[in-house]
């Protein structure tokens, strides 16, 4: 008997369950659930021009509420000339993840523990790091 064909089934049959395990999706007991009154509260950190890194400033947020998958809050911007822009917003969380978008830009984050990291979009693209600090 050929021992070819036996080892060749079986490295298929052990490819088609590491197959079909990792087409299983996570129980949600495996998903980190962040709870939405974790992002209330200020946030102070930089932007920097993810093209041009030396261009860098202040980046801070405060959020005032969490209601449902609403948040609300305001975001100051230092730009490289002093002046600061304000905007309030009303964001949508989804997870440990925050969107929202004004009249010039469209902004996600995500939240791990004391930090905030992630994008801003402009007519150029921002990356945004914040550590809690009320």
């Amino acid at each position: 008997m050929d021992p070819y064909p036996v080892l060749i089934r079986s490295c298929l049959t052990v490819l088609a369950c590491l197959t079909l395990v990792a087409g299983i999706p996570c129980p949600d007991i495996w998903a980190q659930d962040i709870d939405p009154q974790a992002f209330v509260g200020k946030w102070e950190g930089t932007w920097k021009v993810i093209a041009h890194p030396d261009i860098t400033s202040d980046y801070n947020m405060t959020v005032t509420k969490v209601v449902g998958n609403q948040v609300h809050g305001r975001a100051e911007r230092r730009l490289t000339n002093g002046r600061i822009t304000m905007s309030d917003f009303v964001g949508t969380l989804d997870g440990n993840h925050l969107t929202y978008s004004d009249a010039i830009s469209s902004t996600e984050l995500a939240l791990s523990g004391d930090q905030i990291r992630g994008t801003s979009i402009e007519n150029f693209k921002l990356a945004i790091e914040m550590t809690r600090t009320k």
